[in-house]
């Protein structure tokens, strides 16, 4: 039976891929395309203030995951209740997506907005890696590529309906639906956030209802012998470097959270600005900004699924530099020319593989984490993804100061593409940790 046959007739496994779907509309619609642009041009004073406050937001939102991620994920390896942590940090994302309504188009607004954005950005991490954590506890060795390329595609295919649906009720229409209007305080964009919380809210709930003794793969922990959580608190800076001790023992893991922790710098921080990069460079208003959001998403979305199968070909180590090598080049293109065009083009080809890379990444360290320390590795993973997000957004404003071209600002991107491509066809994973058995038809 296909993989994909299994994941229809199997309820955890559709709730589980669905997750992806409800929760992928946070930075789709809230972090990258629609409400940065919002805050720079309606809330903050003057659009290049604006993109320096969300750089810096950005940077304190990944200083705050790199700080609590690992200590949660050693406290569900302890107590064996990741579902818990995920609910509690899902509840506070869509909180926080709902609380985005009142955020008015002035700058008296400016610190309720990034106060909501920073803690919806660490809620969605954190929630992310809980989520992650799972993968390995849901289905077989030979099903991972593929579920999750599938997971991720659904995610980007559903940023484009959100979206879709915001561009056509809301901003599209001269008279927005329900009564929402510019004339109100921008309400035409601000229903976004209730539009993101009530999506996440009803695709999140047949995971979040779902129970963890219906992982078939989740490894079994006695109950009784827990000991108090304090004590788990207390204890959890020890073990989380004794984590990274662990990681290092195994060399291949711990170079290659190096080496994703700077492409996905990379890719966080194009995601961060390049809605802020096309409105400003190539004046594109919230209409363009809603269709080029549509058009992306529909591409990273077919770009993550096919990776599934291609991973299953060649593997997850060489999509990965693949992606990287394509992404560098393009991004380098996109960054030079001057056309509106043009731009669109070499974007479209660029997010084509941005998709890829995530699902590759994530599968990746799937197979290659010990089972008995799956959260606090994925806890390790989220943080690679984390830590140094402060210097993508760092390295980007200084040298958009210094040189006052936010073109000359976005190029310091490249760096990590580059440093990543080096250090994936630098990395050495044994092969027997690859090479998943072939899936029966």
């Amino acid at each position: 039976m296909s993989s994909i046959t299994q994941l229809i007739s199997n309820p955890l496994k559709r709730a589980w891929c669905l997750f992806d779907w409800a929760h992928s509309v946070w930075p789709v619609v809230i972090i990258t395309f629609v409400f940065p642009n919002y805050f720079t041009k309606e809330i903050a004073a003057d659009s290049f203030t604006g993109s320096i406050l969300w750089g810096h937001a950005m940077t304190l939102s990944g200083l705050l995951i790199g700080l609590i991620t690992p200590f949660l994920g050693v406290i569900s390896d302890t107590l064996g209740n990741s579902m818990f942590w995920l609910r509690l940090f899902t509840i506070i994302n869509i909180i926080c997506a709902f609380a985005l309504w009142f955020a008015y188009p002035d700058p008296s607004y400016i610190y309720y907005s990034l106060t909501f954005v920073i803690l919806g950005v660490v809620a969605f991490e954190v929630s992310s890696a809980f989520y992650n954590g799972q993968l390995t506890q849901i289905c077989d060795s030979d099903e991972i590529s593929k579920i999750s390329g599938l997971a991720w595609g659904l995610g980007y295919i559903a940023g484009i309906f959100c979206l879709a649906i915001a561009f056509i009720l809301f901003i599209k229409p001269d008279i927005p639906a329900f009564g929402f209007s510019e004339a109100n305080h921008q309400s035409h964009i601000r229903i976004i956030g209730p539009l993101v919380g009530l999506w996440y809210l009803v695709f999140a709930i047949p995971l979040m209802l779902q129970s963890e003794d219906k992982f078939p793969n989740k490894s079994v922990i006695n109950k009784n012998e827990h000991p108090p959580l304090l004590t788990i608190l207390k204890s959890a800076y020890r073990k989380f470097i004794d984590s990274i001790h662990k990681a290092k023992k195994t060399s291949f893991i711990f170079y290659y959270l190096i080496i994703r922790m700077i492409y996905t710098d990379g890719i966080n921080t194009l995601f961060a600005f390049a809605g802020i990069y096309a409105a400003n460079t190539f004046d594109m208003d919230m209409y363009g900004i809603m269709i080029f959001g549509i058009a992306c998403n529909l591409v990273c979305g077919i770009g993550a699924i096919l990776c599934g199968w291609l991973d299953s070909i060649i593997g997850e180590q060489r999509s990965i530099t693949i992606g990287l090598t394509f992404i560098t080049i393009i991004t380098a293109a996109i960054l030079s020319v001057d056309t509106l065009e043009a731009f669109w083009v070499l974007a479209l080809l660029a997010t084509f593989f941005i998709g890829p890379l995530q699902a590759s990444s994530r599968s990746l360290m799937a197979k290659i984490c010990p089972d008995e320390s799956r959260g606090e590795f994925f806890g390790l993973y989220a943080l690679s993804g984390r830590i140094t997000s402060f210097l993508g957004p760092l390295f980007l404003t200084e040298i958009t100061l210094i040189t006052g071209s936010q073109r000359s600002g976005m190029s310091t991107i490249l760096i990590f593409f580059i440093i990543g491509l080096i250090g994936m066809l630098w990395l050495e994973i044994p092969q027997q940790l690859l090479v998943a058995t072939k899936e029966s038809d």
